[in-house]
């Protein structure tokens, strides 16, 4: 779809840049989500410690 071959040669490291953003964004979604859920995690340890330590 394109008349240049210099225009495609310049259209494609776009799309592969497209794509390593996408793959770095996923992961830090990703990430983020597990982090999140460690932190929960580890507060209702937290949590449990108090209780426990406080009968």
């Amino acid at each position: 779809d394109c008349e240049d071959a210099e225009d495609c040669a310049a259209a494609m490291p776009t799309r592969a840049v497209m794509m390593k953003d996408l793959e770095k964004y996923m992961a830090a979604v990703f990430v983020r989500r597990v982090s999140i859920r460690r932190i929960s995690s580890m507060r209702s340890m937290e949590r449990v410690v108090q209780a426990t330590s406080a009968l």
